[in-house]
């Protein structure tokens, strides 16, 4: 609470999996597409008010998929130390928080695995904890088993109602 005893004004945006992938190691139109979206929260930034997120379970999934990919020789041992370089590089300019799931987020995953089994356990964990920060404004995807789960869109409207979210989630590929 503020001094004056109003609710905080910020919002936080949450990053998935996809844009971040893109941006490390994607095909040229997939980087082309990610530099937009983060050129345009690096702008948005400026306004204090406004925080960008990267949910642990992301991270872990970032280096799963770049061991993997340097398993199937997709990536060189080379480009793993620049595609690290870049991912700080991009952490340290959106000035975005690394954050661990809380309770709230097994909980809501575990609800949520139940009513649509399509979005599973990482991807469940990821969009928990969007929707478990009552400011959460953005969860930024390409997955569209996330984009057009009717379960998400309830459950989120029920923590509304509920009062745990103070904001509306806005599930979306572009900010």
């Amino acid at each position: 609470m503020s001094k004056k005893g109003k609710e905080p004004s910020h919002q936080c945006v949450y990053l998935d999996t996809d844009h971040i992938q893109d941006f490390l190691w994607g095909k040229p139109d997939e980087i082309r597409a990610a530099n937009q979206i983060f050129q345009k929260l690096r702008n948005s930034i400026k306004n204090p008010d406004i925080k960008v997120r990267i949910p642990f379970v992301v991270v872990g999934e970032l280096i799963n998929n770049l061991v993997r990919d340097k398993k199937d020789n997709l990536i060189s041992k080379d480009d793993m130390d620049s595609i690290l370089h870049k991912f700080l590089t991009l952490q340290n300019e959106l000035n975005a928080d690394l954050t661990p799931p809380g309770k709230c987020v097994y909980f809501a995953a575990c609800e949520l695995i139940k009513k649509d089994d399509r979005v599973a356990g990482s991807d469940a964990l990821i969009v928990c904890q969007a929707l478990c920060d009552p400011y959460s404004s953005h969860l930024l995807t390409t997955d569209t088993d996330i984009l057009y789960s009717t379960a998400i869109q309830e459950l989120e409207k029920d923590m509304r109602k509920q009062g745990k979210r103070k904001l509306t989630l806005r599930i979306a590929s572009e900010f």
